[in-house]
């Protein structure tokens, strides 16, 4: 049976549902020694004769039907009337006459929901200072009334949580008189690194630090080295002071600008800190408050808002650190994990085509790990040399300008046999590739239409996949075809010479600056062509004539547009219909599954002013000039043939992750079916469930139908949970959890990205986490964390584009420069500080966004 009331240092072992979070965690830090005011709890049990009155009511039946304020207001003045039983006041009575006679208490809410791992009711339960002895019972029925406010009830709404189950515990605790207060973080919440406390300090009680009335001092402890890092004093102008009958009195400390802890006092604040930390076994903020030199620990709370590692990720304190870029942000426009047979599938592609240079696992360069994969940095600087330094800012500049610290604190110290072994396949490689590059050299032209019957040769193979073999050795039989045509996609490399020598024609001259328009929209860029053949689809009567997209869906399905439209279509699917949003996951719908999705991007199309005819006519009109500069300079004949050049091969750099895609959407067909079989056999609930199978689990379970599938899936999923809340993933992180980002600033109007593509252009913005969210009208400025191919027709409306991610190597870049859009990359947060409608000016040729003016 639930006791009435437990003291903080009970012999008993209270629940959870017993005492509530706040409760239970000071009764535990007080059993561990920690220095915790003396206290108890008065339990859910202690409160039952009340809530069970309120329960039978219908100003509370109202609020299970409506929680609106008017009717949370009725039910909590009816619970702040309410008056101790006989029982309870003996209860009370006797356990406060424990405590040490004068002095007054601390009375706050302990909710059985809160402080869990995913919901924190911080500053929504009523919490009451200076409470003297004869206000006890007043200010218990108060601070038991807050669990019917509006902002609780409302939260738990938001939560999922069910109001009929409603119940609180409230704690008394001695009120310390503190001289010095704050509060305490055992990691650093601006940079998430588990090796740095954070301590906010002021002068008098904690209270006047958390409502926000002053500015306290500010100081970041190396929980490690034991060393004051950071210290920031703050004029300090108000202090609350408790009052000896009770009750706090607001006043001015005799020196507001003085250091609130000395040196000693902050490195005693980190031991308890690291203490409450190692207790709890994850990170914590905790409230403290110092009384006569005499440190105590008020509260300590779990940490719900940092970035948590998968512990492979993670060392030791004080070992070398280690360095990681998530690769999906940076290079694929998306965020979310790939499926578990996705990721497998993706490990493969990365292996294959870096032909060994960049080999996998922990002590190579990439490590792949549940859904996620990342460039280890450290390993890749010990490796690669400065040429990793050089890689890194190309993606994302947020380690500029730190390439010292980087290979001090997390350069690896030796040379695995991974990395050795990736050096001689590099060198190998330059061996394998010269007879190869001899060839393009000669006559690119004929190397280019090499490449595309190769293309087309890989292409019907994947056509023509079928079930009929073991899923592994489908995979392996489509990555060995794959190989067989690896050296044609060395037809790029014509490309770049040729533009290179075009630019070292145009220089000094007016033709110096167009340059950016050679590789503009070149036929042999997959990505482009599909635009091109989108913007053909959308142009047809057909789809200018149908309403919406079930109507689409239902004419595409039962054939019933003209033969020229459905000609078209077909051959589109054919060809790009394994293209979309996370293309790369197998597990993604592909454009047959989402017509809905694929109607609305051919609708959002303006056939009239879009930015493939304005492309088109921008390049002409910059190639027209650069010829004249050339033909005055004699050398017109080298300018066309290397302008033939990168017009036949300079795209093909996009072909091979395009045939990937493709190769994806073949096997994505086939694994289907294979899930349909386990459903048929029972041991799956739908055919999409095979994605979170492993490749070597898919086909063991075609060979073994005595294998349990169900909880196969479950553990492949089970070392997720730790992310399962994060919405944004880090590009940069190191193995303690500090997180890399350049800083910017909204104060002034100018952020200080990546110059991308060149151009300037001033406009409205609409910002868009996805291609689907809402309509891009002709002119906006696209402004979004980071983009992929199914972005690709919002490009067409677009007039400039502002994004998250940094780096020239990503699709929203690359798009930009095809269409020419003006494009600056790299500015964490801009999504959260540019809203729809300001007027920007986007300087795509210095890096440099302008909000000249905020929308209405």
């Amino acid at each position: 049976m639930s006791a009435l009331i437990y003291s903080f240092d009970t012999d008993q072992r209270p629940t959870l549902a017993e005492v509530g979070g706040k409760a239970l965690s000071l009764i535990a830090t007080t059993k561990a020694g920690l220095p915790v005011p003396d206290g108890l709890a008065l339990s859910v049990a202690f409160f039952a004769p009340w809530t069970e009155a309120i329960k039978v009511t219908p100003e509370w039946q109202a609020l299970l039907d409506a929680p609106t304020k008017e009717a949370c207001d009725r039910v909590k003045a009816l619970a702040a009337q309410m008056t101790l039983t006989d029982a309870q006041t003996e209860a009370l009575i006797g356990h406060l006459d424990l405590f040490a006679s004068g002095g007054t208490f601390a009375v706050r809410s302990s909710s059985p929901e809160e402080d869990l791992a995913g919901a924190s009711f911080a500053g929504m339960y009523e919490t009451f200072l200076g409470t003297t002895r004869d206000q006890i019972e007043d200010v218990v029925a108060k601070a038991y009334a807050s669990m019917f406010d509006i902002h609780v009830m409302s939260y738990k709404v938001r939560q999922g949580i069910a109001l009929e189950g409603t119940a609180i515990s409230v704690i008394v605790q001695r009120q310390i008189a503190s001289d010095v207060s704050g509060v305490g973080f055992s990691l650093n919440p601006m940079n998430n690194c588990y090796d740095e406390a954070v301590i906010d300090a002021g002068f008098g009680l904690g209270e006047a630090i958390v409502s926000g009335i002053v500015t306290p001092d500010h100081y970041v402890v190396d929980k490690v080295s034991m060393e004051i890092i950071d210290k920031r004093i703050s004029e300090k102008a108000v202090a609350l002071h408790l009052n000896p009958d009770g009750g706090m009195t607001k006043g001015a400390p005799t020196d507001p600008q003085a250091q609130a802890l000395t040196e000693g006092q902050i490195l005693e604040l980190t031991g308890l800190i690291k203490d409450t930390e190692d207790h709890y076994g994850f990170p914590v903020d905790i409230e403290w408050a110092y009384e006569n030199d005499r440190l105590f620990l008020l509260q300590a709370r779990p940490i719900t808002t940092y970035f948590p590692l998968f512990p492979e990720m993670i060392t030791a304190p004080g070992t070398r650190k280690k360095l990681y870029m998530d690769t999906f942000g940076l290079t694929q426009g998306f965020n979310e994990r790939l499926s578990i047979l996705g990721a497998d599938i993706w490990a493969i592609v990365l292996d294959r085509l870096k032909r060994g240079g960049m080999p996998a696992g922990p002590e190579g360069y990439l490590l792949n790990l549940h859904g996620r994969q990342y460039f280890q940095l450290h390993n890749m600087m010990k490796g690669l040399g400065k040429r990793a330094l050089d890689l890194f800012n190309s993606y994302d500049n947020a380690l500029e300008g730190r390439e010292a610290e980087l290979l001090r604190d997390y350069k690896a110290q030796t040379m695995s046999p991974q990395m050795k072994q990736a050096r001689r396949a590099q060198i190998s490689m330059v061996g394998k590739m010269l007879p190869h590059t001899i060839r393009l050299l000669w006559d690119p032209i004929r190397f280019a239409k090499g490449t595309e019957a190769s293309v087309e040769g890989l292409l019907d193979k994947f056509r023509a996949m079928e079930n009929d073999r073991p899923f592994d050795a489908l995979v392996e039989d489509a990555f060995t075809a794959f190989d067989a045509i690896f050296f044609d996609f060395l037809a790029y490399m014509a490309g770049f010479l040729g533009e290179w020598r075009i630019r070292r024609m145009m220089r000094g001259t007016e033709g110096e600056a167009l340059k950016m328009f050679l590789v503009m929209d070149v036929p042999s860029n997959p990505t482009s062509a599909m635009g091109h053949a989108m913007l053909a689809l959308a142009g047809f009567p057909d789809i200018r004539a149908t309403l919406d997209a079930a109507d689409f869906e239902t004419k595409i399905r039962e054939r019933s547009y003209a033969p020229e439209f459905m000609e078209a279509f077909d051959a589109y699917i054919d060809r790009y219909g394994a293209r979309g949003f996370r293309e790369i996951d197998i597990a993604t719908p592909r454009v047959m599954e989402r017509l809905g999705d694929f109607f609305q991007q051919l609708k959002a199309i303006n056939l009239d002013d879009n930015q493939m005819l304005h492309a088109h006519t921008r390049k002409a009109d910059a190639i027209a000039k650069m010829r004249e500069i050339a033909k005055s300079k004699g050398k017109l004949k080298a300018f066309d043939k290397n302008l033939r050049t990168i017009e036949v091969t300079y795209g093909h750099r996009e072909t091979p992750k395009y045939l990937v895609v493709m190769m994806n959407g073949a096997l994505r067909r086939v694994a289907l079916e294979i899930g349909a079989e386990f459903v048929a056999q029972g041991r799956l609930d739908a055919a999409g469930d095979i994605f979170e199978l492993s490749i070597a689990q898919v086909a063991q379970a075609q060979t073994d139908e005595t294998l349990a599938l169900r909880p196969l899936i479950a553990t492949n999923l089970k070392p997720m949970e730790i992310v399962a809340g994060v919405k944004d993933y880090p590009n940069f992180i190191d193995s303690r959890g500090k997180i890399f980002r350049k800083h910017i600033e909204a104060g002034s109007g100018d952020l200080a990205g990546m110059a991308v593509s060149h151009g300037t252009y001033t406009g409205r913005a609409k910002v868009l986490k996805t291609p689907y969210e809402k309509r891009l009208e002709p002119g906006d400025i696209l402004v979004t964390v980071a983009t992929e191919p199914s972005w690709t027709p919002v490009f067409v409306n677009a007039s400039a584009v502002v994004l998250e991610v940094g780096g020239g190597l990503q699709h929203g870049a690359i798009i930009a420069r095809e269409y020419g859009l003006p494009c600056v990359s790299g500015l964490p947060g801009v999504t959260g500080i540019i809203k729809d409608g300001d007027l920007l000016e986007v300087d795509g040729t210095n890096g440099i966004v302008k909000i000249l003016e905020t929308a209405a």
